[in-house]
């Protein structure tokens, strides 16, 4: 990731985040994939299947790298990024039937 890239947060990342330490807040978003996630999660107040939001981030990294695979992205979100955005409080997951709900942001 460009330092430019990191510089700009979306406001739906401000605000999933705006709970947690700035160092924290800083971790989660490094990362490219959570930023898609959370992205795609704004405006959302039901529960999303893992597999759709998987396709929805596959779409966006297909418009830099053809190469994304769906099921890569699908591994990922499940063993990686949303255990830490749950931990984190941002996302409820429910890895056994992989779904996600965005949680309540602070100013709702």
């Amino acid at each position: 990731m460009n330092i430019a890239h990191a510089i700009q947060t979306s406001t739906a990342e401000q605000e999933a985040t705006a709970h947690l330490p700035e160092t924290e807040r800083h971790r989660l978003l490094a990362n490219d994939r959570r930023r898609h996630l959370l992205d795609i999660l704004e405006g959302v107040d039901a529960t999303v299947r893992v597999r759709r939001l998987a396709e929805r981030i596959g779409e966006r990294e297909a418009a830099v790298d053809e190469r994304v695979d769906v099921e890569s992205v699908l591994l990922t979100l499940h063993h990686v990024h949303l255990p830490k955005l749950a931990d984190a409080d941002v996302v409820a997951y429910d890895p056994e039937d992989r779904t996600v709900t965005p949680l309540g942001r602070p100013d709702n």
